[in-house]
């Protein structure tokens, strides 16, 4: 495991888990955008499907189960990023099942078969830093995007602070 390498040889004080949903991929609805090539997408949509019909609150449920549980483990702090409310309360009655220490065996039994039926396909542990289309192009166009609209917003509020200033008569410090 690396993380033993990172607190004793980097000396980092704190590891922090992140993207259970892998970029809301494991979650019910995936953006169009992602860019997991289309075997990846292809093999979620087949365990969405499955975990939909016997697991209660489906992949998203089992795969914040899953990261909760290893981060428990490991003693680490653990970011979610949710988009609803719906998904906050959904992520709250996971934490609360996996602190309570409830009885987990069917859950970490499912959980495998998951992880087992996505290694079946060869994208366990798998990232998607480049175009999978395109080797050795990386993908730009949402990070472009991205940066248009931090652009976007930084002149927009350096605009407004200017209009503050000239209005309410203050310092340009």
């Amino acid at each position: 495991m690396w993380i033993p390498h990172f607190y004793e040889r980097a000396k980092v004080k704190q590891v922090v888990a992140a993207a259970p949903l892998s970029m809301a991929l494991l979650t019910s609805h995936p953006p169009s955008w992602h860019p997991a090539p289309k075997e990846l997408l292809n093999v979620v949509a087949d365990e969405r499907e499955r975990c939909e019909d016997v697991w209660p609150g489906g992949l998203p449920n089992l795969a914040l189960g899953y990261s909760m549980r290893k981060a428990m483990e490991g003693d680490m702090p653990l970011a979610v990023g949710f988009s609803t409310p719906r998904e906050v309360h959904e992520g709250m009655r996971v934490w609360t099942e996996m602190s309570e220490r409830f009885d987990k065996e069917e859950r970490k039994k499912f959980e495998e078969s998951v992880r087992e039926r996505i290694g079946q396909s060869g994208f366990l542990d798998w990232s998607w830093t480049e175009d999978v289309d395109t080797p050795g192009k990386y993908r730009s166009e949402t990070l472009h995007a991205s940066l248009r609209l931090v652009g976007f917003l930084f002149i927009i509020s350096f605009l407004l602070w200017l209009f503050a200033c000239r209005v309410f008569d203050l310092e340009m410090a």
